[in-house]
């Protein structure tokens, strides 16, 4: 189903994206993506960082592990199921994503800032959070373990609500 208002300027249609379009502006207010996607194809996609942010991406349930997303923005998009163990992400800006259910072992997230972002039935193992700001992240029934939160410059509105917690120590709030 597709609603463009405006047509948000004939780009958009039959991709299931509905926008909200005012003048010359339209922004994207709902995506629906079922294309099958190519871990290896997505992967070398964002280590080219030619973008400067990568936004509304759908890519659920593949194998980004291993890769360089250092220094690069995801905004509004959907990791849901994702393996990025042993990769960097590293000085990286996610905002108002979903990670819900994703593996992260051995990844670096220093310097990382994370808004409005759901981690909720992840596992997280061997993180460092040294340096990030963290503000309103759900990590509702996720598994933290021997993840540092030690200094981390913002941690504000983190849910941890049934967590499982081994050598993990939860932040107050910054």
């Amino acid at each position: 189903m597709v609603y463009c208002a405006k047509n948000c300027h004939g780009k958009e249609q039959n991709r299931g994206i509905s926008c909200y379009a005012e003048g010359n502006k339209a922004d994207i207010i709902y995506k629906e993506d079922s294309t099958v996607k190519n871990a290896r194809a997505v992967r070398r996609h964002l280590e080219k960082k030619h973008q400067p942010a990568y936004t509304y991406e759908i890519c659920e349930n593949l194998n980004l592990s291993q890769g360089d997303y250092a220094d690069i923005s995801l905004m509004f998009s959907n990791f849901a199921g994702c393996n990025f163990s042993d990769s960097s992400l590293k000085n990286t800006t996610i905002l108002f994503s979903d990670f819900k259910n994703t593996i992260i072992r051995n990844a670096n997230l220093e310097k990382a800032q994370i808004f409005d972002t759901d981690f909720s039935g992840a596992v997280l193992e061997n993180i460092s959070f040294k340096g990030a700001k963290l503000k309103k992240l759900s990590f509702i029934g996720a598994e933290l373990i021997n993840v540092k939160f030690e200094g981390v410059l913002l941690a504000e509105e983190l849910s941890f609500d049934q967590v499982k917690l081994v050598d993990t120590v939860i932040p107050e709030n910054k």
